[in-house]
């Protein structure tokens, strides 16, 4: 399928079912992303470029309300506000999302070809790394 920009799109309507689609879509490949896909998008979202600042807005407030803080979320501080998206599919577990302390600010994507009960403690310790790292950082 092409965009309005008439470059070819990685991205269909993955959560219409098949039977639904229009007869352009059956014979295109599922939706499929990766981390640096869902870097930009998160990109998008903080520089409020995603459509539009509204549009930008609402969805970082969308993925605040983010419930599921088994991921990257348990390597944070209490005081670091996360906007993320997480979720698994067959042996990949993924989250990612954009940091916030008040003093620091970042985006992190991590998409791992690991079992969500393996990938859970590697991506704890990944994002309390990373945060410290951040942390340094800015201060240096």
């Amino acid at each position: 399928m092409r965009n309005t920009t008439g470059r070819a799109s990685e991205v269909t309507r993955k959560f219409l079912n098949r039977k639904f689609e229009d007869p352009d879509y059956v014979t295109i490949r599922g939706t499929e992303t990766s981390a640096l896909h869902t870097a930009d998008f998160l990109y998008k979202i903080e520089k409020k470029e995603l459509i539009n600042p509204w549009v930008s807005m609402q969805m970082k407030v969308l993925l605040g309300r983010q419930l599921d803080k088994s991921k990257l979320a348990q390597g944070l501080p209490l005081n670091a506000m996360y906007y993320n998206k997480t979720g698994w599919w067959s042996y990949w577990t993924n989250d990612a999302g954009i940091v916030d302390d008040g003093e620091i600010k970042y985006i992190i994507s991590c998409f791992t070809p690991i079992p969500e009960k393996e990938a859970l403690p590697i991506m704890k310790e990944l994002s309390a790394k990373v945060y410290a790292l951040m942390k340094w950082r800015s201060r240096n």
